[in-house]
């Protein structure tokens, strides 16, 4: 299996999820205060678990996910996630596929995981 060191965490880069994603920290999340949910990029966000966003990257990814209705705050469903592609999310009615450079830079908090 193809394995990656990212600090301290091992990401096995052949499973579905990344269980140590989670435990990692954007830069200014201690800003977000204490939270019993934990942390993960929406690239990382299982299928099926719904998220609220919590951090968004600077600069233009920042403005693109806004663009597309994703600011602090909102909460969606993850549908789908293709490898190395675009995350699916709803959000009420509408369906919105955010590119996969963009969802790794939205930190997600995740609210409910997918039933198994």
């Amino acid at each position: 299996m193809s394995r990656q060191a990212l600090g301290t965490a091992e990401i096995d880069l052949h499973e579905e999820t990344h269980p140590a994603v989670p435990a990692l920290q954007p830069e200014g999340a201690e800003e977000l205060g204490a939270r019993a949910n934990p942390l993960a990029t929406l690239a990382a966000a299982p299928v099926g678990a719904r998220v609220r966003i919590r951090y968004l990257g600077d600069g233009d990814m920042r403005a693109q996910a806004i663009r597309l209705g994703l600011g602090p705050g909102s909460e969606v469903t993850v549908w789908a996630r293709l490898p190395r592609g675009p995350v699916l999310v709803s959000r009420g009615p509408q369906h919105i596929a955010v590119g996969h450079r963009l969802a790794g830079q939205i930190w997600v908090e995740i609210l409910r995981s997918p039933v198994s």
